[in-house]
């Protein structure tokens, strides 16, 4: 008898062996509990081989913008200090042709501003909190690509901007704010951003993480130390990229927000709120965006075939992601430092559907099997 978890498994070793990636977890859950959670693999190939285990740190990269950035908007909105029609220009001064954009087009993708920029380079000889404040200047500044409201375009500085916000509107840092209203509450000791001018360098804490890549511009494995350059020449914390988890606290993170849809309890987030950023905003055509999260597409998307079109999920280049549907409750996350063999290894692109689509077939809601096909993604 072959039971639901044994071909999980080896579908995730045959990863390994295939070199999709050099070590993984993945967590599966369903009715508010966890049915699967295993590691495979190592967490580091080189200098040394390190082991993996289920409560290994993995930098998430870009799954910061949902866990993250987008948390900590849903606060800011819950309490009245923001909202999603407040103009960049309200809250940041000479926002020049910036100043008119929402809230709203940043967190969904369609404010008009390019995907990505190296401004680590441009801002290598700057000292202390310089370069962060140069980042973000650099990002007001880009000429837009699109008109607000008019396209849609995945894009990294959105993000930068509204770490601004947030940073500006508390009087604290982003990682403060979040340790205070969420991480804390949720009562999470292993969702943290790494600041880069206080990190624990010790060799037992370094085994705690999952490897990324080899720097070619720090000339060095990263292991505990954000992989987006941006990030780290920011200081290690930024709207982003720059958050570290283990599977089971990001799944504590996405079950606090079924939670709050379905039971209304006392967790850090507002029924109303979390349905608010977890909608699809239809603003521009065949957009998929929702406020901080992606929703499936109608073809070729990395949750596979079966995900329906309100669930919610994220991508991190790392290798890391999650899909979550909040009306069942069932979540899939895979968390992988596949950019351990290069940023340029891309199999985990055709890799995520399979996985997704056997996570469904044996452990997902029956409702789910409807065989749709969605999009693949970049991440």
């Amino acid at each position: 008898m072959t039971y639901p978890e044994e071909k999980l498994t080896h579908l995730l070793e045959s990863g390994v062996v295939r070199d999709v990636f050099p070590g993984a977890v993945l967590l599966v859950a369903s009715d508010g509990e966890i049915k699967y959670h295993q590691a495979v693999g190592l967490a580091a190939r080189k200098p040394e081989p390190q082991p993996i285990d289920p409560n290994t740190i993995f930098d998430l990269a870009s799954l910061t913008k949902a866990l993250a950035t987008a948390a900590a908007m849903m606060k800011l909105i819950e309490t009245g200090r923001l909202s999603l029609d407040t103009r960049l220009g309200d809250i940041i001064g000479h926002a020049g042709d910036k100043a008119d954009i929402s809230l709203r087009l940043l967190l969904c993708h369609s404010a008009g501003l390019p995907d990505h920029r190296p401004y680590y380079r441009m801002v290598a000889d700057l000292d202390g909190n310089q370069p962060k404040a140069a980042i973000r200047r650099l990002a007001l500044d880009e000429d837009l690509v699109y008109p607000p409201g008019k396209g849609r375009l995945y894009s990294d500085l959105g993000y930068i901007l509204l770490d601004w916000v947030i940073e500006t509107v508390t009087g604290v840092s982003l990682d403060v704010f979040l340790a205070e209203t969420v991480y804390g509450p949720l009562g999470l000791t292993s969702t943290f951003f790494r600041p880069v001018n206080e990190p624990d360098r010790s060799a037992s804490a370094t085994l705690r993480f999952a490897a990324t890549e080899e720097c070619p511009w720090r000339g060095r494995v990263l292991a505990g130390e954000v992989h987006d350059e941006n990030t780290f020449a920011a200081g290690g914390v930024s709207g982003q990229a720059g958050l570290f988890s283990t599977a089971a606290e990001v799944y504590s993170i996405l079950k606090s927000l079924c939670q709050a849809v379905h039971e209304a309890n006392e967790g850090p987030f507002h029924r109303d709120v979390v349905r608010l950023f977890t909608a699809r905003q239809n603003i521009v055509p065949e957009s998929t965006f929702a406020l901080g999260f992606d929703t499936p597409s109608a073809t070729g998307s990395s949750s596979g075939k079966y995900f329906p079109q309100h669930a919610v999920g994220h991508l991190g280049f790392t290798g890391t992601s999650f899909w979550m549907d909040i009306e069942s409750g069932f979540t899939v996350i895979l968390l992988t430092n596949r950019v351990h063999l290069g940023r340029d290894n891309i199999s985990i692109r055709s890799f995520r559907p399979i996985l997704h689509d056997l996570a469904v077939e044996r452990l997902g809601p029956k409702a789910f099997q409807t065989g749709r096909s969605q999009k693949i993604s970049k991440e």
